[in-house]
């Protein structure tokens, strides 16, 4: 995405090029801003559709710092301050190298594209030369609750609400309210049916795991953040617990039945 922003921008090849070699080529570092903000038009990529399916603003950032996490990048973004419709960010280097202006802006606008993405009408951005700032969003429009189902169903009411967003930490009380019920009687509905509540979040999970490695197009890392586990290293940990083998040689079962 980046490589192409600076191309269109800029006229000149950026295949071989770093981002911040990328960024380099821009005339103006403001550039970079409109660069990150880009990022709202891709709605192509898994990662980013996982990271603006957030319930909230707050988690939309929480996750993109999940991502510089499971990267191990050296530059983080860092929530100082919440509030209502604000959140205080810093971008930091966790050597403390210094970053380049061009690349504070970077990050604001890309910040910025995925509260736009994720639904926000009007997002700003407070002093986006700085490595500190203050984004603000309005809210966006709230979705209708879903409604309880008899307990024969409860099961696969339950799957297709966690699949909405396998990413999100869910809880049994978000459940239940999603679906009009008491967290005891959600529980209840789903011993009688032979599952917990665990149990379907972790299936949840795990099919789309397998759907992302059907389709080879994401690392193993990218494919564990999408499906909502910690890190690469507990994606295989389920996965050799529910399939006896790793992700890679799942991966290739998977291919070899294709």
């Amino acid at each position: 995405m980046v490589r192409a922003e600076v191309e269109a921008r800029t006229g000149e090849p950026a295949s071989a090029r770093s981002k911040r070699a990328l960024l380099d080529l821009l005339t103006r570092p403001d550039e970079a801003f409109d660069v990150g903000r880009a990022i709202r038009g891709r709605a192509d990529h898994p990662v980013l559709s996982t990271v603006t399916n957030a319930p909230t603003a707050a988690s939309v950032l929480a996750r993109w710092q999940s991502i510089e996490a499971f990267g191990h990048t050296k530059h983080r973004t860092r929530t100082l301050g919440i509030a209502d419709g604000t959140l205080e960010v810093e971008h930091v280097c966790v050597d403390g190298e210094p970053i380049a202006e061009a690349e504070h802006q970077f990050v604001w606008g890309l910040l910025a594209g995925l509260l736009e993405r994720w639904g926000s009408p009007r997002v700003e951005v407070s002093s986006p030369q700085r490595a500190t700032t203050t984004l603000s969003w309005a809210p966006r429009a709230a979705t209708l609750p879903s409604q309880w189902v008899e307990s024969a169903h409860v099961r696969d009411a339950v799957a297709r609400i966690l699949e909405t967003d396998v990413a999100r930490s869910w809880t049994v009380a978000e459940v239940a309210a999603r679906l009009g019920t008491s967290p005891r009687s959600l529980q209840r509905s789903l011993r009688s049916d032979g599952s917990t509540f665990s149990e379907r979040l972790q299936r949840a999970r795990l099919d789309v795991a397998m759907s992302l490695l059907r389709a080879d197009r994401l690392s193993l890392t990218e494919i564990a953040f999408c499906s909502g586990f910690a890190d690469q290293a507990h994606f295989s940990r389920v996965c050799r617990k529910r399939f006896d083998v790793p992700p890679t040689a799942l991966k290739a079962l998977l291919d070899a039945e294709a």
